[in-house]
């Protein structure tokens, strides 16, 4: 299977490469032997496409600072979702860089949720908070098909 998976941290990410990034990359590993896994994630400075253990990473958007890393991560993907096939496309969600791939392909979208923000988002990001706010909500009405890790998000969605 053509695997696409769509997630802005990276395990070698300076800014936010942490224990997300590494269930993503571990997760990708193991079924390496028998797929075809692109996984798209974001830019970050010294950054470069390459393939790891079988799994081939491009890093889209701009590599600094870091808020401009997230912002284009999220123009891009649009153009790269048509530009790589896949039998299926997975969306790791940030609602920093958000992907609203269920609007954008036709091909099953998986989304994973491993949290929600709602309106605590407003007490940490005061200025920039409405973004990401408004992204979940956008999300959540939006989205065919989610992953949810915990029974916390299910009941909180």
């Amino acid at each position: 299977m053509k695997i696409l998976h769509i997630i802005y941290d990276d395990i070698k990410n300076p800014w936010c490469g942490g224990g997300g990034a590494v269930r993503a990359s571990t997760i990708n590993e193991i079924i390496a032997d028998k797929n075809d896994i692109t996984v798209i994630t974001g830019n970050y400075p010294g950054a470069q496409n390459e393939i790891i253990n079988n799994v081939r990473y491009i890093r889209a958007g701009i590599k600094k600072p870091y808020i401009l890393s997230r912002i284009s991560f999220t123009f891009i993907i649009l153009f790269l979702l048509k530009k790589f096939s896949s039998d299926i496309v997975v969306n790791d969600c940030s609602f920093f860089a958000p992907c609203f791939a269920d609007w954008y392909t036709k091909r099953p979208v998986i989304n994973i949720i491993h949290h929600l923000m709602g309106r605590h988002v407003f007490k940490i990001y005061p200025i920039t908070c409405i973004f990401p706010f408004l992204f979940e909500k956008i999300f959540l009405t939006i989205s065919k098909k989610i992953i949810i890790p915990s029974i916390a998000v299910k009941n909180q969605i």
